[in-house]
């Protein structure tokens, strides 16, 4: 078997104090991953420690990846699949998410995705979080 596992988040603490009431910001924390000989793809995130409050999240999106050097600078995504935290949940808590390619063809690449979001009060919220993408054959 050929299995792999990539770091796509080591543990990072994100703080979302700045953002406006119920705003979100993006971050794009894996692109362009190879996973063209795998067939099973699973998003493993992880909330270590966190404080969010009325309605504020943190979501993992996994997206289908269809990259092209003729057009480098174009977004051809995809979402495959998605890992939210949300208010009221307990740390330390691990959220798993599996793709299997023989259901959901798949292109060449996937790119991993963490939105922040704000509550209905703009306070100093923080999340300390991290993720992986296991692959396997």
């Amino acid at each position: 078997m050929n299995n792999k596992v990539i770091r796509v988040l080591s543990r990072q603490k994100y703080n979302v104090g700045a953002l406006q009431t119920q705003s979100s910001i993006v971050f794009r924390i894996g692109s362009q991953i190879d996973v063209s000989q795998y067939r099973k793809i699973t998003l493993c995130a992880r909330l270590h420690a966190w404080n969010f409050k009325n309605g504020a999240q943190a979501k993992f999106t996994l997206y289908d990846d269809g990259y092209t050097d003729e057009d480098p600078t174009a977004n051809f995504i995809r979402t495959l699949t998605t890992i939210t935290f949300a208010t009221g949940e307990n740390d330390p808590l691990l959220k798993l998410a599996t793709i299997d390619s023989r259901v959901t063809p798949l292109v060449h690449f996937v790119s991993v995705y963490l939105t922040l979001t704000q509550g209905t009060q703009t306070t100093n919220y923080y999340a300390f979080l991290s993720a992986d993408l296991i692959l396997r054959s």
